[in-house]
């Protein structure tokens, strides 16, 4: 009787079944599967594996009529799956027999599925399998099916490992496979990336065509639904179906690349991935084949769009447009952060953002399908991209269309942030699609656009534009980024306010020098040291209190005077032994002297060879700290409006011209030696060479502003400039008027080979020497350069 009681006390295997059904999300409380158009599930003990197969449309369980206790299978192969298996109260699960039960029901689901998780309940304690390994100390009470699923997912994000396996993918596609096109190398990695992510199965083995139109069969399916909003999606599959291959037949590298998106598929489903731009990645890495790309498009560093999303406040409630999108990082980013603040990707809101939140345009058909699978790859926004030209006025009318009613708000809403990177170039209507944006978009709207630093100066004092965006918009603030932010390119981060007028109130500027990233060979710029995220958040609260106590660059720009972030000038600083440097590299070049041997022999000898001594009698070698050359007899002056030389340009050679079989004419190119000399070649017909006595700058990385005197006629390439004097100039000034340019370019100019045409027929200039008459003083150059001469004569000569 006893015994009787204590059974009654414990749950049943029904009643266990039941409540874990429940709490799993596998039955409502009324006992019903819950089926979706993404998975079937269910609890109970008369429905076979034939018959869950049957549902699911697969013949992976034909013949098995074992009967899981509970069931959740998605249609989706690549997801997880999962088995339930139930006991009384009463019953001891760490007997074998019943974990060799549920390992039997996981292998079987194993024939469909790569990850399947099994579940040991008894309505107390708990046991979870991923495949059939058993996991340590799983979470306790039972929890919903999201916690299992997720057990298979890694909990940090393995950067590296994606950057290892995108290297290896875009080395098959280029090599084995033989596309040479970059975005074609994108997309297909991409649209296979979407289909597995999908339920696409690639197996191994599977010859190409197979292969080819398995992804090309799960993308139509998976955009099926969403074409019944936006048709444009097709050209997804179009531009898929448009890569060619050189070659098909390696089935080794189709292992392999199979093999490499199904892992980067895995990597991509953490949780810890917070809206990282998957295609940045790829590019990072794609673009090591290409030099520059052929559409204009740069890619947004990750960091840079979490920056800008916080730099506005956007924020769950927000209406985000990117009408420049390219491959969909803001539009990424956005959804990411805003779903995390909505409380996760299976809220009620995640999909309320994920329909109607996010906007975005992209011209070049190709960048707009990337943009499309990025958003896939992300889940969903995909339904409100468009393939427009922000320049015209459909887009213009497609942005002031834009219109979404979200739940609990009581009006309908237009577009409330912007945030984007457009293309920098004037033959890419950067500022037209500014303008276009601006002139569209509601009263007030804050818009964060980054753009080349003076981008503002230069193009809105032209004629086409005028002051037109500042007449009918402000600029709030202007963020200099670091640098090495883009390749070639100094930018800042502009934010407008929409129809609001500027009216003469002034800008508020900051200067981000420093962002804590490094280059990582082959893997581009990486957050290696995790510094990124304490100084974003510095920096974020630095410009919303206006308060930039550590780094002091915060700083008032009047619009009427400027409209970038003014660096501080540096004082121009000039030493003697620029001048010896001068002198000395040109007696090298006229003795014959190779300048890579002559250094190596010097750091042999100054390194093992030589010795310091205070002896009266011996000093082996004397260092001496460079003497700043006193510069208050000087003034300032402009090599072009001062008269003193006409600026001209390299011209640009073809390769073939400079094979000639008897070379008889200097060739100067950029280089810091030789005096410029880097080529010999014979004349070229209908161009006349340069006569000799004129200067050449070198222009750009090692070599800027290299200054040398030409002795002979001599042709150039576009890489460097060319000084004609306008009135007679001995050679030793031209000599120091070009260690005053080396100095000042130097000084000055980072990103040379931009800034150089830019500014030097504008606001280049050179201190020089100046008379009682404030007049160049030719006589001190003179004098100041035979001494120069002589010193760097004595110092060869000791040398050699």
């Amino acid at each position: 009787m006893i015994g009787l009681v204590q059974n009654m006390l414990y749950r049943t295997e029904d009643q266990v079944r039941n409540e874990a059904g429940i709490t799993l999300g596998f039955i409502d409380a009324s006992g019903n599967n819950v089926d979706t158009s993404e998975f079937i599930s269910g609890v109970g003990q008369l429905t076979t594996f034939i018959q869950l197969g049957s549902r699911l449309g697969t013949t992976d369980f034909a013949g098995i009529s074992d009967k899981p206790d509970g069931w959740y299978l998605p249609y989706n192969q690549n997801s997880v799956a999962i088995v339930l298996e139930t006991k009384s109260e009463k019953e001891d699960l760490s007997k074998k027999k019943w974990e060799d039960e549920l390992k039997k029901n996981i292998e079987i689901a194993n024939k469909h599925y790569s990850k399947v998780a099994g579940i040991l309940y008894n309505g107390k304690d708990i046991r979870v399998f991923l495949n059939m390994d058993e996991v340590p100390s799983p979470a306790s009470p039972l929890q919903r099916v999201d916690y299992y699923a997720n057990l298979f997912v890694p909990d940090t994000i393995d950067k590296k490992r994606i950057f290892e396996l995108t290297m290896k993918i875009n080395n098959c596609l280029h090599k084995e496979f033989g596309v040479k096109n970059l975005n074609h190398r994108m997309i297909f990695t991409a649209c296979a990336l979407v289909a597995v992510k999908e339920g696409a199965v690639l197996h191994k083995g599977t010859e190409y065509s197979l292969f080819h139109q398995t992804i090309l069969n799960q993308l139509s399916k998976s955009l099926k639904v969403a074409k019944r909003q936006n048709e444009k999606l097709d050209l997804l599959c179009e531009v898929y179906s448009e890569i060619k291959m050189n070659t098909t037949d390696n089935q080794e590298a189709i292992d392999n690349f199979i093999d490499w998106v199904v892992e980067i598929s895995d990597l991509i489903n953490s949780d810890k991935w917070k809206g990282e731009d998957v295609m940045a990645i790829f590019f990072n890495e794609f673009n090591r084949y290409k030099g520059k790309s052929e559409h204009g498009q740069v890619f947004t560093p990750d960091h840079i769009t979490s920056f800008m999303y916080r730099l506005i406040d956007v924020n769950q409630t927000d209406v985000i447009l990117d009408a420049a999108c390219g491959s969909g990082a803001f539009l990424v980013k956005s959804m990411c952060n805003m779903i995390t603040e909505a409380g996760g990707t299976i809220t009620k809101k995640a999909k309320e953002i994920k329909a109607k939140q996010l906007y975005g345009i992209e011209f070049d058909r190709e960048i707009y399908a990337l943009a499309c699978a990025n958003m896939l790859i992300h889940k969903d926004g995909k339904t409100n991209l468009e393939q427009l030209d922000t320049r015209k006025e459909d887009a213009a009318k497609w942005i002031r269309n834009i219109s979404v009613k979200l739940e609990g708000e009581s009006h309908s809403k237009s577009v409330t942030k912007v945030l984007m990177n457009p293309p920098f170039e004037r033959a890419y209507g950067c500022m037209t699609i500014v303008k276009t944006v601006l002139d569209n978009v509601p009263v007030g709207t804050m818009c964060a656009f980054i753009l080349p630093e003076k981008k503002l100066e230069k193009d809105l004092t032209d004629k086409k534009y005028g002051n037109k965006v500042l007449k009918d918009h402000s600029v709030k603030n202007i963020i200099k980024l670091p640098e090495n932010i883009f390749t070639g390119v100094t930018t800042s981060i502009f934010v407008f306010e929409a129809h609001k007028p500027q009216n003469g109130q002034n800008i508020i500027g900051y200067y981000i020098e420093e962002d804590g990233l490094e280059t990582i060979k082959n893997q581009g710029r990486q957050d290696i040291k995790n510094k990124w995220a304490a100084i974003e958040d510095y920096w974020i609260q630095a410009i919303h209190d206006g308060n930039d106590s550590k780094y002091n660059t915060r700083q008032i720009i009047n619009p009427a005077e400027h409209l970038s972030y003014q660096m501080p000038e540096k004082p121009f600083e000039v030493h003697e032994e620029d001048f010896i440097k001068t002198m000395m590299d040109y007696e090298m070049y006229k003795q014959g002297i190779d300048v890579k041997e002559f250094n190596d022999k010097l750091l042999q000898r100054v390194l093992y060879s030589s010795e310091v001594s205070t002896d009266n009698d011996v000093t082996t070698l004397k260092l001496k700290v460079p003497r700043v050359i006193d510069l208050h007899r000087f003034k300032r002056f402009h090599l072009y409006d001062d008269g003193l030389f006409i600026i001209d340009s390299g011209t640009k050679l073809d390769k073939v011209r400079m094979t000639n079989n008897s070379p008889s004419i200097n060739f100067v190119g950029r280089a810091n030696a030789n005096n410029g000399v880097t080529d010999f070649i014979d004349e070229i017909k209908g161009l006349k060479p340069y006569d000799a006595g004129l200067l050449t700058i070198s222009l750009g990385g090692e070599y800027l502003g290299s200054c040398f005197i030409q002795e002979k006629p001599f042709y150039t390439s576009q890489n460097v400039n060319v000084l004609i004097p306008q009135s007679e100039m001995s050679i030793y000034c031209k000599k120091y008027i070009a260690t005053m340019v080396f100095r000042e370019g130097r000084l000055r100019y980072k990103a040379f080979v931009d800034e150089l045409n830019r500014h030097m027929k504008t606001d280049f200039t050179i201190p020089l020497p100046i008379d009682e008459n404030d007049n160049i003083d030719w006589n001190y150059m003179e004098e100041y350069m035979i001494a120069a001469e002589n010193k760097a004569q004595n110092n060869l000569n000791g040398l050699i």
